[in-house]
Formats: C-alpha cells, structure tokens, sequence
C-alpha cells in the first residue's frame, strides 16, 4: 500500500487505515488526502453491482460510446443511450442465468 499511497495510485482498502500516516503524511499536492478516504463513505462498490460477465460489456460500451461523441460527433446522450441498452440487455442475460 505505501507504494501505491505514494503515486496517490490507491485510498486505503479498509476504514482502519484511512487515518494512517502512510496515507495522510503524503507531500502535495493535494495536502489533504483524507477527502478521498471520505468520499468512499458516499460510493456503493462496483463490484457488488455489476456482475464480472458484465464488466467488459459495460467497458466496450462506454470506450464505443466516448469514441461515437469525439471520432463521429454522436451526441452524448444518444451515445449513451445506445450504451445502456447493450449493458442492460447483458445484466438481464446474466440475471437470468442466475448470475
């Protein structure tokens, strides 16, 4: 962990050590890394709600999409919108084999 901590490359994995030196002692910038420890307070952890047979769908989705809007000028809802469905219809497949 110190050595992600010191490339700002992780937030502390457990509450335990949200105040722990290695990860608030750190040079700036930023000068206050607890905001990032806090922030996880308000998240929900992806991987309890995307299924890993769904992860690399909603990835190849959200790479088509962001090249849609910046390579072919797609607008970002109708980009989006077009990524959602494909995602959607992978979570029901998944859902629906129990997964």
């Amino acid at each position: 962990m110190k050595i992600l901590a010191a490339g700002y490359g992780t937030v502390p994995p457990v509450e335990a050590l949200y105040n722990s030196p290695i990860w608030t002692d750190l040079p700036g910038p930023p000068y206050d890394n607890r905001i990032f420890a806090e922030a996880i307070q308000y998240g929900a952890m992806n991987p309890t709600s995307i299924p890993a047979d769904v992860q690399a769908v909603v990835d190849a989705e959200l790479t088509k999409a962001e090249e849609a809007v910046v390579l072919n000028n797609v607008p970002v809802a109708d980009a989006l919108k077009a990524a959602e469905t494909v995602i959607n219809e992978a979570m029901a497949r998944v859902m629906a084999a129990g997964g």
